[in-house]
């Protein structure tokens, strides 16, 4: 009986062992846009083949995150922090060799400035359409907008026959 033990607690770390030797590691930091660590960002990884494996960690006070045990293959990698754009890449894990990620998450106001319009900055700042800037670019709108300091007079006109 105690050989049979034995044999059972060696085969098991046989099993263990050949089964720790197929896994990834993949780790990184994430930073704002100065190169200062990042804290509490959500980090999903999510297999690409198997969308049920998936794994959320969190960045430390550092900014790094690591997550063991990820079978080899291409994952999706999301960054999502609260006053930041959220970021994305895909990566791909081997197995026993550690892979590596460094993100910069762009501040959201930034980006969000970029990607407006000069119609869209008007709107924003706050111009009103009596504006006579305003009005002149927009042909609907300068056709039927009183001129400043003048009044605005309304009527109804019918034909009848």
């Amino acid at each position: 009986m105690k050989k049979f033990t034995a044999l059972l607690i060696l085969f098991g770390a046989l099993v263990w062992g050949l089964g720790a030797s197929v896994q990834g590691r993949l780790s990184g930091k994430v930073l704002d846009p100065a190169g200062a660590p990042l804290e509490k960002v959500a980090v999903n990884i999510v297999s690409q083949s198997l969308s049920s494996i998936r794994f959320d960690v969190t960045t430390d006070s550092a900014g790094k995150f690591s997550q063991v045990g990820l079978q080899p293959g291409y994952y999706m990698v999301t960054f999502k922090k609260e006053g930041f754009m959220p970021a994305a890449k895909e990566v791909h894990v081997e197995i026993d060799t550690p892979t590596a990620l460094e993100i910069k998450l762009e501040k959201s106001e930034a980006a969000m400035e970029r990607a407006v319009s000069e119609s869209d900055k008007l709107f924003l700042r706050g111009n009103n359409l009596l504006n006579q800037d305003m009005r002149v670019a927009t042909s609907y709108v300068k056709d039927f907008a009183p001129l400043p300091g003048r009044s605005f007079v309304a009527g109804l006109r019918a034909n009848f026959f």
